[in-house]
């Protein structure tokens, strides 16, 4: 030990660290446990991994750094971050330290450092590289007043590091993008319209359902999801962030009005948050939007029908088309039918259903996925 009671650099455990990381990459369950490695290996007061952009609650941290984010946020000091000077240096370097991006005499006088860090008893920092493609993260190692600053040595040690980390983290990245897809593929075989949304609130991804919506009274710009109506593309942003920088409230938000010209039914907005994608910090997704069409009525598959219920295709096409809505005699006259034929097809499609009218079909066609 250094004559500050400091585990010197030589006999930090630093492959830990990697190795941590690369479990984390492939489950991002270990996000946290990958953070106490870090803490434990450099002998620090704790640490976390946070992006140098976009960033919101709910990082991965040592159960040290809890009480510490919480006021990170909460007190807005996410937007006085003096660190954030030292991004460059992650690109450049591998590693920076307080003493890169500030002067002894800025440090003791900073309220950032004071005011909050002081609060929390902490005050030096280490910020490793973690380079993500085009997405850069920084693991942050803290230290307390009493360790004292990262030495030249230290943060060389750990600059090393940096390529490992920014591997695993291109893994992470690169599962992350499989994971939205494979959620994007399920909501649309469940036949849900959905927007994905990053951690910026910028569209992401949508499937084909949500695309057919989009029109004039809907659209992206700036890739943002924007409404005809002023008051609800500001409606839509709010919902949205409520989400991001809400990580404890509910996960379904509530429902967004998005009106619609010529006399249209309005599109319904539905925000919602991705459980699995966002307990992976580093998975490009952080949010969804279900759009649901109120102009649209279910249109279950006809050979879904015929397997669920015993029809003949003459009956499933049947109870699809009374299940849309439409007449008897639209059906009767489109498939060459008399309408007493077609009212016999419609008795045989009611008794196999066990429905007993029109609006009875339509609902039992309404409650299966389309």
């Amino acid at each position: 030990m250094d004559a500050r009671g400091r585990v010197v650099a030589e006999r930090w455990d630093l492959g830990s660290i990697a190795d941590a990381f690369a479990r984390a990459a492939l489950d991002p369950m270990h996000w946290t446990d990958a953070m106490e490695v870090a803490a434990s290996a450099t002998a620090s007061a704790g640490a976390v991994l946070m992006p140098v952009s976009g960033r919101l609650p709910g990082l991965p941290h040592s159960a040290s750094l809890g009480g510490l984010l919480e006021d990170y946020f909460a007190g807005g000091w996410a937007t006085r971050d003096l660190r954030e000077r030292g991004r460059d240096l992650l690109w450049a370097q591998g590693a920076f330290s307080d003493l890169d991006v500030c002067t002894v005499e800025e440090i003791a006088k900073a309220p950032y450092y004071n005011d909050f860090l002081g609060q929390h008893d902490l005050r030096w920092f280490a910020g490793v590289s973690v380079a993500c493609g085009e997405d850069l993260w920084c693991l942050c190692i803290q230290r307390s007043i009493e360790q004292g600053p990262f030495t030249p040595g230290e943060l060389a040690d750990l600059a090393r590091q940096a390529p490992q980390l920014g591997s695993a983290g291109t893994i992470a990245r690169s599962l992350g993008h499989a994971r939205v897809e494979a959620s994007v593929d399920a909501l649309d075989a469940a036949g849900a319209p959905a927007v994905i949304f990053d951690r910026f609130g910028s569209v992401l991804h949508l499937n084909a359902r949500a695309e057919a919506l989009l029109g004039d009274d809907l659209r992206i710009s700036g890739r943002r999801l924007v409404s005809t109506d002023r008051a609800a593309t500001i409606a839509l942003e709010r919902a949205l962030q409520a989400l991001l920088w809400r990580p404890g409230a509910a996960a379904l938000g509530r429902p967004v009005r998005l009106p619609r010209r010529s006399g249209r039914r309005p599109i319904m907005a539905y925000p919602l948050r991705l459980p699995r994608l966002r307990e992976d910090p580093l998975s490009p997704a952080a949010a969804a939007m279900i759009l649901r069409d109120l102009d649209r009525r279910p249109r279950a598959r006809e050979e879904d029908l015929a397997a669920a219920f015993g029809l003949t295709r003459r009956e499933a096409a049947l109870a699809v088309h009374l299940g849309s809505g439409l007449p008897l005699g639209d059906f009767a006259e489109r498939h060459g039918l008399s309408l007493a034929t077609a009212r016999v097809h419609l008795r045989a499609t009611f008794a196999k259903t066990d429905t007993h009218r029109q609006g009875d079909l339509v609902a039992l066609i309404a409650r299966l996925p389309t």
